[in-house]
């Protein structure tokens, strides 16, 4: 049975045994192709070299791009993955807080509310306990007095008897 293969392993293939060999011919053709055509300039356009350093070029590009396109990509996913998952978590904390800003802010207004009223009903109990107790200091001194003339008239009796 015959294995089958797969296209990457016909690039590695032609990467480890054909790209040794282009550059081993564009080596032998700068060296030949200097003497044999005087600079190393092909008949009527640019030199060999020229050429083979182009598909040289090319098939380099091809391999890396290649074997490079899919660690590359799952690379930047990951990244963009991240970043979202960063981004809704940076949402996330933006919220809480925001509801946190809200149960504080509405904590303030009620201890606020709730000082005024407090504030009110200390100061009518204040009013209240001062009527008390001038109502109560006239009814002492208006008693001091009773017993105070009470007194005098038991006296003035007894001075007289």
């Amino acid at each position: 049975m015959m294995k089958r293969f797969s296209l990457r392993q016909a690039l590695t293939a032609v990467a480890v045994f054909a790209l040794p060999l282009i550059v081993l011919a564009q080596e032998h053709a700068a060296e030949h192709g200097a003497d044999a055509h005087g600079g190393g300039h092909a008949e009527g356009g640019l030199p060999t070299v020229v050429y083979l350093q182009a598909i040289n070029f090319v098939m380099y590009a091809g391999l890396i791009i290649y074997f490079a396109r899919k660690p590359v990509r799952e690379f930047f996913h990951g990244r963009r993955e991240k970043f979202n998952a960063a981004l809704n978590k940076a949402a996330q904390a933006k919220a809480d807080a925001e509801t946190q800003k809200r149960e504080i802010q509405s904590k303030i207004d009620e201890l606020t509310r709730t000082s005024q009223a407090e504030l009110a009903r200390a100061k009518s109990e204040a009013a209240e306990l001062q009527a008390r107790i001038m109502r109560e200091a006239e009814e002492i001194s208006a008693h001091l007095k009773n017993e105070a003339n009470r007194t005098a008239s038991f006296e003035i009796e007894r001075a007289k008897n």
